[in-house]
């Protein structure tokens, strides 16, 4: 409640997906969790990611502004899930040439497919008070997954498809504006 109540004094606060994010409680207790429960840190950190999103451009992003990125499949969300039910994202080192990159369309592609991937992801609401436990062990067992996975295939790697400036924004976006989205990561080769 005071997260919300502090978002919602924020006047040029950009919107979540469209929406003011002081009415969505499940991308509010999302940012809370991953500050352990600071609401100024959470704060800080979901006006950061909001300005971000609107300076990014994301809700505007698709494979149109990407499609030689897109034709080059050297990332991709998965068309299945894995066994435990989250998207897959794939990126395959051997498609990807740091002398033949271009590093604005390679950003916004990734972070396209990570829109496409949270598309895919449940953001839960905080549980409700104590009295419900039973029917929240329950509900916890079946609702779809948070986090998604990552898979980097280095079969074929080589300097060349080192990308370090690619690599540093993927882990800036995946920890700043997407916490606890990514479950876990397979380096695959």
């Amino acid at each position: 409640a005071e997260l919300k109540r502090r978002l919602a004094r924020i006047s040029d606060l950009p919107p979540w997906r469209g929406r003011p994010v002081a009415d969505n409680i499940g991308v509010l207790w999302w940012f809370l969790r991953d500050r352990r429960l600071d609401v100024d840190e959470a704060v800080d950190k979901l006006v950061e990611c909001l300005r971000w999103r609107a300076d990014f451009r994301v809700e505007r992003l698709g494979p149109e502004l990407f499609e030689r990125g897109m034709r080059s499949q050297k990332s991709y969300l998965h068309r299945h899930l894995d066994v435990m039910g989250r998207p897959v994202l794939v990126a395959t080192a051997a498609r990807h040439n740091v002398m033949d990159r271009r590093f604005q369309e390679d950003c916004r592609m990734c972070a396209w497919m990570l829109e496409s991937a949270l598309d895919r992801l449940a953001t839960i609401e905080p549980p409700p008070p104590p009295a419900a436990d039973v029917a929240m062990d329950e509900h916890s067992q079946n609702s779809p997954p948070e986090q998604a996975l990552g898979i980097f295939d280095l079969r074929g790697f080589s300097p060349l498809q080192a990308d370090l400036e690619i690599a540093a924004f993927l882990v800036d976006v995946l920890y700043k504006y997407y916490p606890g989205r990514t479950g876990k990561v397979l380096l695959v080769g």
